[in-house]
C-alpha cells in the first residue's frame, strides 16, 4: 500500500455533481470529502506558488529532489510567516479567480464520476 487515498471508482467525484443531489452511501461521502480537500490543498499551493514564483517554474529543476523540497518548505515556512504579519487579500483573491475560471473552462469528464486515471476500486 503507497498510502496514497485516491478516489473510489464509478462513485460521483467532482464537487458540482454534489450540488445537484444528496450523498447516497459512504463512498460517495468519501469523494465528496476528497474532492473537498483537494481544492483546498490547490488553493494553497497556487497562494505559495503565486508569493514564491520559484516554486511555479516550468522549466527543467537545476537543483536536486532534496534541495526542491527544502525550497518549498521554506517557502511554505515563510508564507505562514508572513500570513500573520500581513495578510495579502490581494494574492488569495487572484488565486480564487484563477481558480473560478479553471472550473468553469475544464470540462467534467465521465459525468462526474472518478475515473481510472484517478481513483481506487
Amino acid at each position: 500500500m503507497s498510502g496514497l487515498l485516491t478516489p473510489y471508482r464509478g462513485v460521483r467525484y467532482h464537487l458540482k455533481e454534489y450540488s445537484r443531489c444528496e450523498l447516497e452511501n459512504a463512498k460517495e461521502l468519501f469523494n465528496h470529502r476528497h474532492a473537498s480537500l483537494r481544492n483546498i490543498i490547490e488553493r494553497a499551493f497556487g497562494v505559495v506558488k503565486k508569493r514564491f514564483p520559484i516554486i511555479a517554474s516550468g522549466t527543467e529543476p537545476c537543483y536536486s529532489l532534496e534541495t526542491m523540497t527544502e525550497i518549498v518548505l521554506a517557502c511554505c515556512i515563510l508564507h505562514n510567516f508572513l500570513m500573520g504579519v500581513d495578510l495579502d487579500e490581494n494574492l488569495i483573491n487572484e488565486v480564487d479567480m484563477e481558480m473560478q475560471l479553471d472550473d468553469e473552462t475544464i470540462p467534467v469528464l465521465s459525468g462526474g464520476v472518478a475515473t481510472d486515471a484517478d481513483s481506487r476500486q
